[in-house]
């Protein structure tokens, strides 16, 4: 299984993927986790071509296929802002096109 996560700082410095790769590893199972995040991004930065964080979307896009993606949306933004998250995270889920996708908003 092969899961990607894009968000910001919340996923980054929390060490989100390392978690989840531990527990997935603990549980008898197998998948790599890979990440494309920056520090105070809103999801719309992954989609952004000028970013550091879109050109690593694209790298890991071209070299894997996904079967989960999980997208953190910065802060409150997720809540105050529902239609650019709604806009950004759609986007996102047609780019990488994983069967499954987790919706994550830390308030």
């Amino acid at each position: 299984m092969k899961i990607l996560m894009i968000g910001n700082s919340a996923t980054y410095y929390n060490d989100v993927p390392g978690i989840l790769s531990c527990l997935i590893s603990e549980n008898g199972m197998d998948a790599a986790v890979h990440s494309a995040t920056k520090g105070g991004a809103r999801l719309s930065n992954a989609l952004s071509e000028e970013t550091p964080q879109h050109e690593k979307l694209c790298s890991l896009l071209s070299e894997n296929k996904y079967d989960v993606l999980f997208l953190q949306e910065h802060g409150i933004h997720g809540i105050l802002d529902t239609d650019g998250f709604t806009e950004s995270a759609a986007m996102l889920c047609n780019m990488v096109k994983a069967p499954r996708t987790i919706l994550y908003v830390p308030c």
